[in-house]
């Protein structure tokens, strides 16, 4: 080793050691200022003094430190300042040049110098740390140790030495020095940890992957166990440094284990080293949260199937490094996953695949993939049950559930039943999760595994409140999930026919608890919306309606006037729905039917629902677009059948550049197209006669069911509302709609009036059936007295204006009308015996005949008896009748009838003889 010289001789050379060791035997006694420059003179002269000035020189650091230290506790200087003031000034002069001459040497002969003086340093570091940890001064944190420390000119001198060795050290021999400070943080340990923050600080990356390195050379020699002093060292180094250069620490690793994944070259340590990467990993994650979070973020998202494969040929030959071979292994890994907070649908996923393998040469490899959701499955089933803290792994499945639902999809029967498993351990103790679990499955389940899965995860489910909030979030699934489908899937369809699966196996295993019908009660009200909003859509809502049905017939509670009215108005519409959209004759009537049964369950359950059902009943049948479906006759759009580009103003300018003037021949005035004609057009039903009437029949066994007062009779009030909302929808106001008949002259007034309702019955055939439903009801025609007589006075106007002696066939819709119109008086009793026997004269007689009769006859005893219901009393069956022998008509209206039929005799003397024969003509 070159060293200049400088003493003259050897007799000075002496003189300086003489004095050296006396000094430094004297430390407190001894001025350090000229002591220094001794001992500096003699490590350039005297290498054999080497060892000894440096144990001088950290007599000297301590001496700083002490001193330090004690200004701090006299109050003299404050960590707050940035130096230590003008009271060491003076005295840092022998920190300056132990610095300088340290550094120099370094600098000159780095290779020789650098790895001496690095591990002086931290050895030194290392006992001050230690020796003054417990002083008052020092904080307990690590910020404020190292504020502290770094305040200190003793212990940041040390340090910028530690600093220019390892910049020296960087790509040379950084071993040596890596090794020291790990040797350090063992023997000096927590005290030492802010020496090892600033030196990572200062070569961040060098200091991590040298670390990492070097507890790998010693993980592979050492025994193997979470003890290794090194092992602590390594996860204390990279703890530290986490805090700042987490992103560093986290690529270090990535590498490392890439770096094991590499082809084996010759070399045995290496091929040793690589192949304990994996357990090394593993242990340091197991000692570290940071470094297992830093191990997760990448390296775990690097796993596929091909690497998981290259490291199943390894597996065997990590047991030595777990202190229970293989089964030490296992669980050191399922303890891992529990504590993962990221990349848990990763892992599972690949889990799941691995477990799901085939490939008999793979089957080991199958096995532990089993074995380990096993016994990850188990420990969460322990954890949950013994502590009232929630693991990572199942935070980390509550921010990843979106995710992890899918597996619950997989038509692999292995990964369905792993995931499934996973789920219902977690719902044990958190039945919300098995709920949002049962809603994801109930929207998208399709295949007969996924419903098996969704069945054996409700099985869990116990408690109503669960399910009634698992039908809350699937009927809502739009706002909570926003799921996307494919476009050929109807998910609205999916969900209904899973819950009448649930519901329907619930029916046939319960015996007792039955959650998933309280589940839906619980949610009527979003069902009964939900066919509401799907009633255009035959198959959805024949399901719903289905389910309404099973629920109405054992629900125990009553339904709220909300419940009441959203139901009555989705069963209507879905009963049209039944007529409109069904083709098939089979499945209409059995939906038909359907609709019925629930009208009859809602009406007899609520007489706001009666009211409310036979009202939309009748409205949405009177008025298109429905009504045509019944044979009524409709006037299209105007817009529909004459071009809106007619223009009247390019008509008018066509006819020249003349000023015009109204009511001219230059004027034009749109009264129609040219072809099209003046005549009001009109549209009839395109349906047969046959499904007229069966869509009829359809709607008066709908109507029938909203009247029922038990299963087979009516109530009569429900049919006095009908009559009386059949004039509100009618009659076009509410003057004169009373029950008495006035003068034939009055309906000079009505006029008007009386021909809309004529018109609303011609051209709507259903009302007349209406009629009839009423009139078999008596007394309710009675409150329908202002549509009969409109309609009766609109008859003796038509027969009046038919021309004289004319054949009655040429008025073949007229009589048709008469003969309807008296067939209802007659069967609601308003007209009695011999006057409602006319309705069969009727096609037999002359127009002026009929006339008479209309006005002498019906009219008039009309006027002078109002149809009252006061006229109609109770038998003892129940049904309400009008007293024959108390209503038969005088002479004064019988009379022109008898005359007539008199003079018609060769055509209506069988009926005569049964209208007369036997009636008292001569009592008034």
């Amino acid at each position: 080793m070159e060293v200049t010289t400088v003493c003259s001789d050897s007799q000075d050379l002496l003189s300086e050691l003489r004095t050296f060791i006396a000094g430094a035997a004297r430390l407190t006694e001894t001025n350090h200022i000229n002591l220094v420059k001794i001992a500096v003179s003699l490590l350039k002269t005297l290498p054999a003094a080497r060892e000894a000035i440096l144990e001088y020189f950290g007599s000297v650091f301590h001496h700083y430190v002490t001193r330090y230290l004690s200004l701090l506790e006299d109050g003299r200087l404050t960590i707050a300042t940035s130096s230590e003031s003008d009271v060491l000034v003076e005295e840092e002069i022998p920190l300056i040049e132990i610095q300088d001459v340290l550094c120099s040497f370094v600098k000159n002969n780095s290779e020789a110098w650098a790895p001496i003086v690095s591990t002086w340093s931290l050895e030194l570091l290392g006992d001050i740390s230690s020796r003054y940890g417990s002083h008052a001064q020092v904080g307990t944190t690590l910020n404020e140790r190292l504020q502290l420390w770094i305040v200190c000119s003793a212990t940041r001198t040390l340090l910028d030495i530690n600093t220019q060795c390892m910049s020296r050290l960087m790509y040379s021999n950084t071993d040596s020095c890596i090794n020291a400070l790990l040797d350090m943080s063992i023997l000096h340990n927590p005290h030492f940890d802010w020496v090892i923050v600033h030196v990572g600080s200062s070569f961040p990356e060098t200091v991590i992957n040298k670390v990492l390195t070097c507890g790998i050379k010693d993980f592979c020699s050492s025994e193997q166990n979470t003890k290794n002093p090194k092992l602590n060292s390594v996860v204390g180094i990279l703890g530290h440094l986490a805090n700042t250069h987490f992103t560093e620490i986290k690529n270090a690793l990535v590498n490392l284990f890439q770096w094991s994944l590499e082809e084996t070259v010759n070399d045995k340590n290496i091929s040793m080293q690589k192949i304990a990467t994996v357990p090394y990993l593993l242990h340091l994650a197991s000692l570290s949260p940071v470094l297992l979070r830093a191990l997760s973020v990448d390296t775990l998202q690097s796993l596929n199937m091909n690497v998981l494969m290259r490291l199943s040929k390894l597996a065997t030959d990590w047991w030595c490094y777990f202190s229970s071979g293989r089964q030490g292994l296992l669980d050191l890994v399922v303890h891992l996953l529990l504590r993962l907070e990221n990349g848990i649908y990763h892992i599972l996923t690949m889990l799941f695949e691995t477990a799901s393998l085939t490939n008999p040469e793979l089957l080991s490899v199958s096995l532990t993939a089993q074995e380990i959701i096993e016994l990850l499955a188990s420990e969460m089933d322990l954890l949950l049950r013994i502590t009232d803290s929630t693991p990572p792994l199942i935070r980390s499945f509550y921010t990843q559930m979106p995710s992890l639902k899918r597996l619950l999809l997989s038509e692999n029967p292995l990964k369905s039943n792993y995931s499934t498993r996973l789920f219902t351990v977690l719902g044990k103790y958190n039945s919300q999760l098995l709920s949002s679990c049962v809603a994801y499955l109930l929207n998208r389940a399709t295949t007969n595994i996924q419903i098996e899965k969704m069945v054996e995860i409700t099985r869990s489910l116990n408690d109503i409140k669960f399910f009634s909030y698992a039908f809350s979030l699937a009927l809502q699934y739009d706002s909570i999930e926003n799921i996307i489908f494919c476009e050929d899937t109807n998910w609205a369809l999916v969900l209904w026919k899973n819950i009448q699966i649930l519901l329907q196996y619930e029916n046939r295993y319960s015996t007792t608890a039955r959650p998933v019908f309280y589940g839906l009660i619980d949610n009527l009200g979003h069902i009964f919306e939900s066919l509401k909003q799907h009633h255009g859509d035959i198959i959805i809502s024949r399901i719903i309606a289905s389910v309404i049905h099973e629920i109405l017939i054992e629900i125990h509670r009553p339904l709220s006037v909300e419940e009441t009215l959203v139901l009555t108005e989705a069963t209507v519409l879905y009963f049209y729905s039944c007529i409109i959209c069904d083709q098939d004759n089979t499945n209409q009537l059995k939906d038909c039917q359907l609709a019925n049964n629930l009208l009859i369950k809602i009406c007899l359950l609520s007489n706001v629902a009666r009211n409310q059902a036979c009202r939309l009943l009748v409205e949405i049948a009177l008025y298109p677009p429905v009504s045509p479906i019944f044979g009524a006759i409709i006037k299209p759009d105007i817009d529909c059948i004459y071009p809106s580009e007619v223009s009247l103003l390019k008509e008018n300018i066509k006819q020249g550049n003349n000023l015009m003037v109204a009511q001219s021949a230059m004027s034009v005035f749109h009264t129609g197209i040219i072809g099209n004609g003046l005549q009001e057009i009109i549209i009839k039903s395109n349906l047969s006669i046959e499904k007229i009437k069966q869509n009829t029949q359809y709607f008066m066994n709908a109507l029938r069911s909203c009247c029922l007062l038990d299963t087979i009779n009516i109530l009569l009030d429900a049919v006095t509302n009908l009559a009386l909302l059949l004039v509100q929808l009618i009659s076009p106001d509410v003057m004169f709609n009373g029950l008495p008949w006035p003068e034939e002259d009055f309906c000079k007034v009505t006029v008007e009036r009386d021909l809309c309702i004529r018109k609303s019955f011609d051209n709507t055939p259903l009302l007349w059936t209406l009629l009839k439903f009423v009139a078999i009801h008596r007394p309710a025609l009675c409150y329908c007295s202002v549509l009969l007589r409109a309609i009766t006075a609109s008859l003796i106007a038509q027969w009046n204006s038919t021309s004289q002696g004319r054949s009655l066939k040429q008025n073949v819709q007229l009589v048709e009308t008469s003969v309807l119109l008296l067939e209802i008086l007659s069967l609601g009793q308003l007209l009695p015996p011999p006057l409602s026997g006319i309705r069969d004269a009727i096609p037999f007689l002359l127009p002026q005949h009929v006339l008479l009769i209309f006005r002498e006859c019906v009219w008039n005893y009309m006027r002078d008896h109002v149809p009252s219901p006061a006229l109609f009393t109770k038998d003892a069956n129940g049904v309400m009748w009008r007293d024959s022998t108390l209503s038969k008509p005088t002479k004064q209206y019988t009379e022109t009838l008898r005359i007539v039929m008199l003079s018609n005799i060769d055509k209506l003397g069988d009926l005569y003889n049964q209208l007369f024969t036997f009636v008292n003509t001569d009592t008034d």
